[in-house]
């Protein structure tokens, strides 16, 4: 049976942003160093950096929404880069509910309240408060990183994938053969169902039916979209 750390580890390396080596992967090697020697505060609280940090660079390398106008996006961005704002600049971007439709993630309303629970649990870490902070609240984030991170990407980001994969395709841009890997793990984190998968099929310029499933027996190595792939993968061969 694998320990609760080496499950993470094993969905971290499904991301590029969290592979060996990588910033955020050498703060979550932090944490899960403090996790394994019974110190869950520190442990806590790089774990929620560098959730937070992950979002902040989704929102700085997706195009923008559409519901959104130009100055209001820009607003956002310049915001992120913001040394001393950007860690609250996420959480609000986080918090936009649907009124108004001027929403950055479309996710429910329990998911943007989960992201406050668990900064006020950062910050009691932080702050020493007598709330009693132990391991399996560190399991606990973990588990909801695993659950849900792959939905923490922008309104825009999967208009976005499909740009970019139709410039792959275009024989007159990319040699044949460029790497595709940047735009593959946008993708992933762009498929939140399996109505997301086949709304990317469909709007994308396939120079060969090769191509498609190469992409979708890809996709099923990827553990969040694993049974869309397999469905559409049956339809496309049958």
């Amino acid at each position: 049976n694998y320990t609760m750390e080496e499950k993470f580890i094993e969905w971290l390396n499904n991301f590029k942003e969290f592979k060996e080596g990588s910033p955020l992967r050498k703060i979550l090697d932090d944490a899960i160093k403090c996790y394994k020697c019974d110190i869950p505060r520190p442990s806590l609280m790089l774990s929620y950096t560098a959730f937070i940090s992950a979002v902040k660079d989704n929102i700085l390398n997706s195009e923008k929404p559409s519901n959104i106008s130009k100055e209001k996006w820009d607003t956002h961005l310049e915001k992120l880069r913001d040394d001393k704002e950007w860690d609250e600049e996420v959480l609000t971007c986080i918090k936009i509910n649907s009124l108004g439709n001027k929403i950055i993630f479309n996710i429910p309303q329990s998911l943007r309240d989960s992201v406050v629970y668990w900064k006020n649990k950062r910050n009691d870490c932080a702050h020493y408060k007598d709330e009693n902070i132990t391991l399996s609240h560190v399991s606990a984030f973990w588990i909801f990183l695993m659950d849900n991170y792959n939905k923490f990407t922008p309104l825009g980001s999967m208009q976005q994938c499909i740009n970019e994969y139709n410039q792959y395709f275009d024989i007159s841009k990319p040699p044949k053969g460029a790497d595709q890997s940047d735009i593959f793990n946008r993708l992933c984190l762009a498929i939140h169902s399996e109505n997301d998968l086949l709304f990317f099929i469909k709007n994308i310029f396939w120079q060969n039916l090769d191509d498609l499933n190469d992409i979708i027996y890809k996709l099923l190595h990827m553990p969040n979209i694993r049974e869309f792939a397999k469905r559409l993968l049956i339809k496309t061969e049958s």
